[in-house]
C-alpha cells in the first residue's frame, strides 16, 4: 500500500462511520483523514491523523494516495488546490471545473448523483446494485472486503439481558433530506413493546460520542436508515433496520442487522419529497415479527420466554 495517504470523506456522518473498515487496509501507512469538525468525533482513537480543516493538510510534497469520496465541487476544489496525490482514486474536479471520478472508483459513483450517466440511469442502477457499500470501497482499492468492521465509536457496550430486563431503543428520526426514512409506526411500536420490555426511544444527545454511549446501554436498536443504525453496527448490538426510501443492498450486515424494506421500495427510492404513504408501507406486524425473532434468538437460553405479538392492529396511523 502506499506509504502516505489521505482519506477525503467529510460527511454526512452515517458514511463516515460505514468508511471506516477501509483502515484496515492501511496497517503501517502514514494516514490522514480530512472530515467535516461535527463529525471527528466518529473517527476518536483511530490511527490516523483526524483533520478538520484543508489547512491542517500536508501540503510540502505530494500524497502518494488520495482516497476522495466527497462529491461537492467546493470541497474537491479547496483540497486539490492545497494538495497533490501521486495517485487519486475517487472523485476530483477536471480542467473545466466539472467534477469527475476515476475508473477505479466507477461501479460505485456510476450510481451517484455525478453519475455519468445522468440522473435517470443513475437511480436504475442504485436500484439493481446488490454489492454493499464496502465491497465497492474495497474494489476501488484493489482489494476484497471480507468483513471488516466499522470502527467502534464510544466506551464498550453493556452485555445483552445484564440486569434480567431486554432493553429496546427506537432510533425514529432522520436528517432532514431524506424525510421518508421516518417509519410511520414508532409510537405504536413502542406502546406494545413497553408491557414486555424495557422501551426507549432516542431522544437528542448533546454530542456524537453522548449518541454512542446511549446507544450501547441497549440489546437491540430499532431504527431507520440513519446514523444510529451504523454506531449500534459498529458496537456489534442487534439491528432491526427499517428500509423505507433507501437501498437495504449497500448495508452489510456484519451478522447483527435484520434488513426490513418496504414493499414499496421501488415507488419511493430516493424519492426527497415528504410521503405518507412511503413512511406507512412497512406494516407494524412486519416489524413486531422481526422484533421477536431477534429477541428471541438472544434470550433462547432463558426459561420466560418472551412473546411480542400483538393483538391486531389498526394500520392508520
Amino acid at each position: 500500500m502506499s506509504l502516505h495517504t489521505l482519506i477525503h470523506k467529510r460527511g454526512a456522518s452515517g458514511d463516515v462511520v460505514r468508511t471506516t473498515p477501509v483502515l484496515a487496509l492501511f496497517p503501517n501507512v502514514e494516514l490522514d483523514w480530512l472530515v467535516d469538525e461535527r463529525n471527528a468525533p466518529l473517527l476518536a482513537g483511530i490511527s490516523a491523523r483526524v483533520l478538520t480543516s484543508v489547512s491542517l493538510l500536508r501540503c510540502r510534497a505530494p500524497y502518494d494516495l488520495i482516497l476522495s469520496l466527497e462529491e461537492g465541487r467546493r470541497d474537491l476544489e479547496e483540497v486539490y488546490n492545497t494538495v497533490t496525490g501521486r495517485e487519486i482514486i475517487g472523485t476530483y474536479v477536471d480542467k473545466s471545473g466539472v467534477v469527475k471520478y476515476t475508473e477505479s472508483s466507477r461501479t460505485w459513483f456510476d450510481m451517484s448523483l455525478i453519475s455519468n450517466y445522468g440522473g435517470e440511469l443513475a437511480n436504475r442502477l442504485k436500484f439493481e446494485n446488490r454489492v454493499s457499500f464496502q465491497q465497492h470501497l474495497f474494489g476501488m482499492l484493489g482489494r476484497r472486503f471480507s468483513g471488516q468492521p466499522y470502527h467502534r465509536i464510544g466506551p464498550p457496550s453493556r452485555p445483552p439481558g445484564e440486569d434480567d430486563q431486554y432493553h429496546i431503543l427506537l432510533a425514529d428520526k432522520a436528517g432532514p433530506r431524506w424525510p421518508n426514512k421516518e417509519w410511520a409506526y414508532f409510537d405504536e411500536c413502542r406502546r406494545i413493546l413497553t408491557s414486555r420490555c424495557q422501551v426507549a426511544t432516542l431522544q437528542t444527545q448533546p454530542s456524537l460520542l453522548a449518541l454512542a454511549k446511549e446507544i450501547g446501554r441497549y440489546d437491540l436498536v430499532i431504527a431507520n436508515d440513519s446514523l444510529p443504525m451504523h454506531i449500534a453496527l459498529g458496537q456489534g448490538r442487534m439491528v432491526c433496520g427499517l428500509f423505507t426510501c433507501t437501498s437495504p443492498w449497500e448495508i452489510h450486515d456484519y451478522g447483527c442487522l435484520r434488513k426490513i424494506v418496504s414493499p414499496k421500495l421501488r415507488q419511493f427510492y430516493y424519492l426527497p419529497g415528504p410521503s405518507r404513504d412511503a413512511r406507512t408501507a412497512i406494516p407494524l406486524e412486519t416489524v413486531l415479527s422481526a422484533v421477536e425473532t431477534l429477541v428471541s434468538r438472544q434470550i433462547h437460553h432463558r426459561s420466560d420466554d418472551l412473546c411480542l405479538s400483538p393483538a391486531p392492529v389498526p394500520m392508520s396511523a
